[in-house]
């Protein structure tokens, strides 16, 4: 067991708590979220699908926006919980004891996924991968706005099928100093979940603040036993992963500057599958900012105004800087020469937006951006010439860089029918063929209904290691078609459906192929694969009630040609379930008591199974029901002291994240999912 320090954290809770009693700064929310009713709750803007904000009926995508309260009331433990609410994404396993995303029926690892934090891009740079885990603490979050769909035009070849796009808190949504301290135990595992944070934030005037969070932990991924196909084993309980993420964020006037570092690792028991002999780690460690300034090129009367104000056209400039060392193998003499990976990459880009007033019937974004990328072999002993960029070419190299620009406009008209969006975007980079994919969308409010259509087609670029592995790989491209209708029942409740079609051509996938007249297992596109469905959901909000119920449904059935994907059941892909059902609500049975059940029901699945052989042999995984339930109490002995129990997995089902594709050389198999855990987070705010 690694022990863990809480004496610093202690001390400072206890200063804290001395401090509330003199100053008693935190004030009253204005309204208690009990208190709101299904409009107000409703009444959510977004950003996500487009640079006008815009009301979640209005957009022009199929949206699903997570605030703070509800993440506040879920009782949700991590960002794993979080993203478990969201209709549609499932979780499935990866090499290295790490967690991927699936979405609509879809495996979405490997850039068909974009996640962002703050503005700027969490996907790592080698595989686009996103590994799910402890990652963030979910009480610095201050919403999370997903598109259900394509984002290509707006944000490029990451967004092929759905944007995950996570907002902390700044200055603007709390202020003073915030502490919270986890943990958590389950069934085979005491110290399970450690966990602590700290956050402060200060407004100066109305364009001036600043805030600074930081957060450390230690938790468990499961504390179960892990069998390969060839039915080797490996007591989980072994591993762990270990978050670590500091986040400065500062504005001036239209002066903004984020800075993000990030240290994520895994105890690495499994690799490309058979568990190794002796323990290592994958790390993933990251920097990620921006320095941007937002000004105004012409106020309404056309003169030239330096201001920030909304009127005329606006402008944005700003740099992104990112350095990443991703999938970080720190004992390369338990994993042999052919695993070891220790590269480090760099991305610099350069963007500049252009839009007119937000308020105008007619709305135009322009958008350039530069991108320069870079990756490089940090150390590699000799005979690992796998691990070197274009390993199947006669010259491997230690180095390996690439260029990219975009151009990309969106126009919104609207009009006494309806509104209609249209956009474009342009991406040309050194090492593949360029990308172009436009967007068309109409929306349409009608008292107490609203309808969309949208027509999308998206690109997924290529990462370093799908064209160091084979460089005549190029970009997969994606065609989605989807409806969505929606009504307020009453003034309490809201229903929606949303129908879509994914076609996804060129898919690039790990795979043996031959290149030049070899044999090699690496990146090739391969014939297509996709997905179609239908998602339902209802929201009730009553009083002090409020209740909400999702049910997606996706089939691939005459949509798949990709073998790796292939479960042998027409309808579904490997590792995918048919159906997942969310069920969860929240009910405040006093000022500051509040209870909340949830119910995540996902539908069997079809994967790769241990037989005795690493060929395996594909099964299937019965359905599964994760319920959680959580009570929150609110000025608990001190006004601001805050206290969230729970427990998860309440059935003590094995949930496994299976594995979504095969490939020709993989021991691979589902990792199994965590027991029943009991866990506990106390929260301290103070305002000043």
């Amino acid at each position: 067991m690694h022990g863990f320090k809480y004496s610093a954290f202690t001390s400072a809770f206890a200063a804290v708590l001395l401090l509330s009693r003199v100053c008693h700064a935190q004030t009253e929310s204005s309204e208690r979220f009990s208190d709101l009713n299904l409009e107000q709750l409703m009444d959510v803007s977004v950003t996500v699908t487009s640079e006008k904000m815009q009301s979640l009926r209005a957009a022009p995508g199929v949206v699903s926006v997570i605030t703070s309260e509800e993440i506040k009331l879920s009782g949700a433990r991590d960002l794993t919980d979080v993203l478990r609410l969201v209709p549609g994404l499932t979780f499935n396993s990866e090499v290295q004891t790490n967690v991927a995303l699936s979405f609509r029926g879809i495996y979405a690892n490997e850039g068909k996924l974009l996640i962002r934090l703050d503005g700027q891009d969490w996907n790592e740079l080698a595989y686009s991968n996103f590994n799910v885990g402890d990652r963030l603490p979910v009480e610095m979050i201050d919403r999370i706005e997903i598109i259900r769909g394509p984002g290509s035009v707006r944000f490029g070849g990451w967004a092929e099928v759905a944007v995950i796009d996570i907002h902390t808190k700044t200055h603007k949504q709390t202020k003073g100093l915030h502490l919270a301290a986890t943990g958590g135990s389950l069934v085979s595992e005491d110290n399970a979940r450690r966990t602590l944070s700290a956050s402060v934030a200060k407004s100066f005037n109305d364009d001036a603040g600043i805030s600074l969070s930081f957060y450390q932990g230690r938790t468990r991924l499961s504390d179960r036993i892990y069998h390969s196909l060839s039915s080797a084993s490996m007591d989980l309980r072994l591993t762990e992963q270990q978050p670590s993420i500091f986040n400065l964020g500062a504005n001036l006037g239209g002066w903004k500057l984020r800075v993000i570092r990030e240290s994520f690792t895994t105890d690495q028991t499994v690799g490309p599958g058979t568990p190794f002999t002796s323990n290592s780690t994958s790390t993933f460690q990251a920097l990620l900012s921006e320095l941007a300034y937002e000004g105004q090129l012409t106020s309404t009367n056309g003169n030239v105004n330096d201001g920030t104000s909304s009127g005329g056209w606006n402008f944005r400039i700003g740099h992104r800087y990112t350095q990443q060392k991703p999938w970080w193998q720190t004992n390369p003499v338990s994993l042999g020469t052919n695993s070891y990976y220790d590269k480090s990459y760099e991305r610099s880009t350069t963007n500049l937006l252009i839009k007119n007033n937000e308020n105008s019937s007619s709305f135009f974004t322009f958008g350039a951006e530069y991108r320069a990328d870079r990756g490089h072999v940090d150390s590699a002993p000799e005979a690992n010439s796998v691990n070197l960029f274009f390993p199947t070419s006669n010259n491997p190299t230690d180095t390996m860089s690439q260029t990219a620009y975009a151009v990309y406009g969106e126009t919104i008209q609207q009009t006494d029918f309806g509104n209609f969006s249209a956009g474009i975007r342009h991406e040309a980079t050194s090492n593949y063929p360029a990308s172009t994919v436009p967007r068309f969308a109409f929306t349409k409010i009608l008292d107490s209904w609203h309808t969309k259509a949208l027509l999308s087609w998206a690109y997924r670029a290529p990462t370093f290691e799908n064209v160091s592995f084979n460089p005549t790989v190029r970009p997969e491209t994606t065609q989605t078609v989807e409806l969505e209708v929606g009504k307020r029942l009453n003034s309490e409740q809201q229903v929606t459906l949303a129908l879509f079609n994914t076609q996804i051509n060129d898919p690039i996938v790990y795979s043996t192929f031959d290149l030049n007249g070899q044999q090699v297992d690496g990146y090739n596109n391969v014939d297509k694969t996709g997905a179609r469905g239908l998602e339902v959901e209802w929201k009730l909000k009553r009083n002090a009630l409020t209740a909400d119920a999702a049910w997606t449904f996706a089939t691939s059935r005459g949509m798949n040609g990709v073998s790796q994907y292939d479960s042998g059941d027409g309808d579904l892909l490997l590792g995918i379930p048919r159906n997942k059902i969310i069920l969860r609500s929240a009910w405040s049975f006093s000022s500051d008591w509040w209870l909340s059940p949830t119910l995540v029901w996902q539908s069997e699945t079809r994967a790769w199974l241990p037989n005795g052989s690493t060929t395996g042999a594909i099964g299937e995984f019965q359905p599964t029901a994760h319920a959680t339930i959580a009570i929150r109490r609110d000025n608990l002995f001190v006004k601001n002291l805050n206290l969230i129990a729970g427990g998860a997995n309440l059935f003590n089902q094995n949930q496994p994240y299976t594995v979504a594709y095969r490939s020709t050389n993989s021991d691979l198999a589902a990792l199994p999912g965590p027991s029943r855990e009991i866990y506990g987070r106390l929260e301290y705010n103070v305002e000043f």
